[in-house]
């Protein structure tokens, strides 16, 4: 439901409004909205390219980290060691499959993730971990044995609510 008391349920030959893409970026819809919204997603250019530009409102709020490239480390906080797992999708180009990975290290404005999946560089991708949602740009993808270690450079950081 929206502020206003609509309902968010798509119907299969609508597009999705604002609202929608905007919860659906939060993560904010129910599973069966989302499901629809994907689904719908997965077959009209229009909506994925209005998401696109949704995510692209969302990352214009933040304010980007200049990065220092002197003696080729190019972080400017420090990085802390970390075990954990999360699931990625990849928003543009827009996916509907969503991959578990492992987090290797944390900064303030980057993750550092083991993948299983090779991912472009410039991949605009959405992270779930535990109660937290994380845009991110891919800035490397390099192979380690037969997994990938992949570089994300965080955009913004959303608390979605627990269900």
């Amino acid at each position: 439901m929206t502020p206003t008391g609509e309902s968010l349920t798509m119907e299969p030959a609508k597009h999705g409004s604002d609202d929608q893409l905007q919860s659906y970026v939060c993560d904010r819809l129910t599973a069966g909205e989302t499901k629809d919204l994907e689904s719908h997603l997965s077959e009209c250019e229009e909506c994925t390219r209005r998401l696109t530009d949704t995510i692209g409102f969302f990352r214009n709020v933040s304010t980007p980290k200049p990065q220092d490239a002197s003696a080729g480390e190019r972080r400017r906080e420090p990085r802390f060691s970390t075990e954990g797992s999360a699931t990625i999708q990849s928003l543009n180009p827009f996916s509907l499959n969503f991959s578990a990975v492992s987090i290797l290290d944390v900064s303030k404005g980057g993750l550092r993730l083991e993948s299983k999946e090779r991912l472009g560089f410039g991949t605009l991708i959405r992270v779930r971990l535990n109660s937290a949602i994380i845009f991110g740009d891919v800035r490397y993808c390099n192979p380690s044995g037969e997994k990938f270690d992949v570089g994300i450079q965080i955009q913004d950081v959303f608390c979605r609510p627990l269900r």
